[in-house]
């Protein structure tokens, strides 16, 4: 039986903090033997919902909780973010047509990146799960 391996990060709503989240994330990932195309676009979507629960959702560096796992069982890698933020639902907004200027292209990468994106509220948290599938196993 194949075993899923994970790595869970519990840090604070802080630029220092995602340094932190974005190194571990990628030595842990590197070290699985995930290649360096997936390896940069979990870092990617992980950096822009982190740096969005700093400047729309907490609106500042703060000492609330971001809680993020990232797992992978070969061909996926799974990513759940989860914040304390107001609630804030990435799939209601502007389409990705619509996306004008600087604004939105974040949601716009955090939405196509992945095979897989969805969000829920679950007792105050934002939850955003997203899935990644190797390009030789990508599903359409």
């Amino acid at each position: 039986m194949p075993t899923t391996n994970y790595v869970e990060l519990n840090v604070k709503a802080c630029y220092a903090d995602l340094f932190q989240v974005t190194t571990q994330l990628n030595g842990v990932l590197q070290e699985a033997g995930i290649t360096s195309d997936m390896v940069s676009k979990v870092h990617l979507v992980v950096e822009e919902l982190f740096t969005n629960s700093i400047v729309h959702g907490y609106r500042l560096e703060c000492d609330m909780p971001i809680c993020i796992r990232v797992s992978w069982q070969d061909p996926h890698i799974m990513v759940r973010y989860a914040d304390l933020a107001p609630a804030f639902d990435p799939r209601s907004t502007v389409t990705d047509g619509e996306i004008k200027g600087i604004g939105g292209k974040g949601l716009h990468l955090i939405r196509k990146l992945p095979a897989w994106f969805d969000y829920h509220s679950e007792n105050d948290w934002n939850v955003t799960e997203l899935t990644f599938v190797k390009p030789e196993c990508k599903e359409d």
